[in-house]
């Protein structure tokens, strides 16, 4: 009578191998899209929240916020935008998109502001952001999320655009 050896014969360690290859081929592209739609749903969030920080500060203080068209530095204009809504709830990591925020972080130079949302620019009369439904309040600059970008409605609804074509709420046709 032979003695049943303790080890994994050949086959054995080969099926398992080849098993566990093709749970890798699987997972490897689920969670790059995984990664992109967190990405995505944290910008719409973000917007979300500008939303209703530039809601708060609109009927605090009666008008749209009026940003100083004096500004020579693109840093300067972000930095007043940021400063104006941080009491509203809108931190500085708030404005980036994180695939933006991801891609740009390691380009930009230190101390640069990476903003992902340009606010509207209405006038300085009372609710002037509130007459015009079909007015954006921001939108997202660039287009991190397939090759579209958000926009931000005053009914706080998130859309995205690509070429002219509404994809509806949160970009899903």
């Amino acid at each position: 009578m032979s003695k049943p050896s303790s080890g994994f014969s050949l086959t054995e360690l080969l099926v398992v191998l080849a098993i566990v290859a093709i749970l890798a081929v699987v997972t490897i592209p689920i969670s790059g899209y995984m990664r992109a739609r967190a990405e995505k749903v944290k910008c719409i969030g973000n917007l979300r929240v500008l939303h209703s920080s530039l809601g708060s500060y609109t009927n605090d203080r009666g008008h749209w916020p009026q940003d100083p068209a004096d500004y020579s530095d693109e840093n300067e204009y972000w930095g007043w935008w940021i400063e104006e809504l941080e009491s509203y709830g809108m931190a500085e990591e708030t404005w980036a998109c994180p695939a933006e925020r991801r891609d740009r972080l390691i380009e930009e130079e230190p101390g640069a502001k990476v903003v992902s949302y340009i606010p509207t620019d209405f006038g300085p009369e009372q609710n002037a952001a509130y007459r015009y439904a079909g007015q954006p309040w921001a939108m997202e600059i660039g287009s991190p999320h397939d090759e579209a970008a958000h926009l931000l409605f005053p009914d706080g609804s998130v859309r995205q655009y690509v070429n002219n074509q509404d994809l509806g709420e949160g970009g899903e046709e």
